[in-house]
């Protein structure tokens, strides 16, 4: 698809397959120029009315407001993960040695499929 801009041709995009597919989001598969995966949402009216109005009471533009949340939920997310699996591993170190669980977790990863074996 040619345009001008990376987000003119996501927009492009969405008013050619308008009403032919459900999609809510379109996204690119691989990073722009500045390392970005570029996402198009389509929000329903009272959604993006509700939005808009968060985003100028933070005195964002709505684009960089979303850009932001989303930034926010995937740092939250990945510190979440990263103590949910603190608390596994010191769960299982209470019933076992270090070794062992380093022993168990490489044997996990080298029966996994796809994976080499040792």
């Amino acid at each position: 698809m040619h345009a001008k801009t990376p987000d003119k041709a996501l927009n492009r995009l969405r008013r050619q397959i308008d009403g032919r597919l459900p999609i809510d989001v379109i996204t690119t598969h691989y990073p722009d120029p500045d390392d970005q995966i570029l996402l198009n949402i389509a929000f329903p009216r009272a959604t993006h009315a509700a939005l808009r109005t968060v985003a100028d009471e933070a005195g964002q533009p709505l684009p960089i407001f979303l850009q932001l949340a989303v930034h926010r939920a995937i740092a939250r997310h990945r510190s979440e993960e990263a103590n949910r699996l603190d608390q596994a591993v010191q769960h299982l170190l209470t019933h076992t040695t270090a070794s062992h669980l380093l022993a168990a977790i490489g044997r996990a990863l080298t029966h996994t499929s796809g994976a080499a074996p040792c």
